[in-house]
């Protein structure tokens, strides 16, 4: 029994007195670049509906320009990162969507889609 205390003691003290040296690719910090990408998909279910998908890191605010206006003119905007949207019918839409970054960049993309599920 003792031998086994003495045992013990010996790999707890040795553990501490000689650690190991740690890996240097244990810890690989994130890339810190912002990435601002998006796609969409057509609604296989619900005629005219858009899902935009994001792929985005480091971006801390949205604005979309959904290329839709309502009754009175005005263009259809949205400050979600990853909207829904119906549009009024099949087509090609111009889509411009803002972005800011964590540090403060801005970003803008434009996308062209096509609703084609009416």
């Amino acid at each position: 029994m003792q031998f086994k205390f003495i045992l013990l003691l010996l790999l707890l003290i040795g553990c501490e007195i000689f650690p190991t040296s740690p890996d240097p690719n244990f810890y690989n910090p994130p890339d810190k670049t912002p990435v601002f990408e998006f796609d969409y998909v057509n609604s296989g279910t619900f005629p005219g509906w858009i899902r935009f998908q994001n792929h985005c890191t480091g971006i801390t605010s949205y604005k979309w320009y959904l290329g839709i206006v309502d009754e009175a003119g005005v263009e259809i905007t949205s400050f979600s990162s990853a909207p829904k949207v119906r549009y009024p019918q099949n087509g090609n839409y111009r889509v411009v969507v803002e972005g800011t970054a964590v540090d403060g960049t801005r970003f803008e993309r434009l996308l062209q889609i096509e609703v084609s599920n009416y």
